[in-house]
């Protein structure tokens, strides 16, 4: 009976913390492989996120490659992260965010909807019911056309964006924020 009882409890405590562990990474390196076709479930755009969701918060995210987003495609990031492109010896851009419809969503989530304010920044209506108050950090990158804007804020507590290269669409929409 001891022995039974003993692998029981032993195998209870496995299940519990493998259970109760979630994976989290402090930093990552991401390649983009220039790939907006998505019918797979292995594009650009998603590769990211998984990697941004699998970030723990503060972390760094170094970018590498070209990562197309194609025409409606994005990101979301919801906690204080660091996303950083890899430059060249000469201060080239390795790192190219190719398209996408506000290719870097800061603290919101563009498939539920846009936000809409009046014109002095009160909220008519918001399809985010959760805000994602955090801050975030962007630069070395290279965005070039993006469908709508390439950085799209609506709910942080900080953003800073810096040596960045912006090619065509509209760069940096703040909306109101918090």
């Amino acid at each position: 009976m001891n022995k039974k009882f003993f692998i029981l409890w032993g195998m209870m405590i496995a299940l519990i913390i493998s259970v109760a562990t979630v994976q989290a990474y402090d930093n990552l390196r991401v390649l983009g492989t220039n790939d907006s076709d998505c019918a797979d479930g292995s594009c650009d755009s998603k590769t990211l996120q998984d990697a941004l969701d699998a970030a723990s918060p503060g972390a760094m995210v170094m970018l590498e490659g070209t990562f197309d987003f194609g025409d409606d495609q994005f990101v979301s990031l919801k906690k204080d992260v660091t996303i950083k492109g890899k430059r060249g010896p000469k201060r080239e851009y390795l790192a190219v965010i190719k398209g996408g419809m506000n290719a870097f969503a800061l603290g919101w989530d563009p498939a539920l909807g846009f936000p809409e304010f009046d014109e002095y920044c009160g909220l008519i209506s918001n399809p985010n019911t959760q805000r994602w108050p955090a801050e975030f950090v962007i630069s070395d990158l290279q965005f070039e056309e993006p469908t709508w804007t390439a950085i799209a804020g609506a709910a942080t507590t900080g953003t800073t964006i810096r040596n960045n290269r912006f090619l065509g669409g509209l760069q940096i929409n703040a909306g109101c924020n918090a």
